[in-house]
């Protein structure tokens, strides 16, 4: 009875490492986000590298849903965030005001393969011109609520399609 802990030990690590082994190797590249259009987090509590980072895990979960035998190369080549930093005035932080025109985007290049063959590809300007209008995403904690929500529904329309059965919906 002592291998009990054991036994039990090794099933929990296989039901948390299990989806894992079936999911699709992500790989997330930056261009060159010193001349990306927005990616100034002022007004944010994330920095430019905490940006970029959260960008990057957003972008491979999804990936996570893609089968074991496919990889998924994604560049990112512009950012331009929810929202627009006022200057700060004397004594205040920098905020981010979010209006109808001045919605998230993202351009990226994407490449999916599987078994080394191309099974689809494309560069697309992602963007949301209706941010503002999903109830849901407002009550997120995200700092990237609009990007994050903008990504799952881009890859949901793009990459779907191509997703293991029985995947939940970003």
């Amino acid at each position: 009875m002592r291998d009990g802990p054991i036994i039990a030990l090794t099933l929990v690590a296989g039901l948390v490492f299990a989806p894992l082994a079936h999911a699709a190797e992500t790989r997330v590249s930056f261009g060159s986000p010193d001349g990306f259009t927005d990616i100034d987090t002022e007004g944010s509590s994330l920095t430019v590298r905490a940006t970029l980072d959260r960008i990057r895990q957003v972008l491979t979960d999804l990936g996570q849903r893609l089968p074991a035998d496919q990889v998924l190369d994604i560049e990112v080549t512009d950012v331009d965030l929810a929202g627009l930093v006022l200057p700060s005035r004397q004594g205040m932080s920098p905020q981010r005001v979010l209006t109808d025109n001045t919605r998230p985007a993202v351009r990226l290049a994407y490449r999916l393969s599987r078994g080394g063959r191309l099974v689809a590809s494309g560069q697309e300007n992602v963007t949301d011109p209706t941010y503002l209008q999903n109830g849901t995403t407002h009550m997120s904690s995200d700092t990237l609520r609009y990007e994050t929500a903008m990504l799952g529904r881009w890859f949901d329309a793009r990459l779907g399609r191509f997703a293991s059965a029985g995947r939940g919906s970003f």
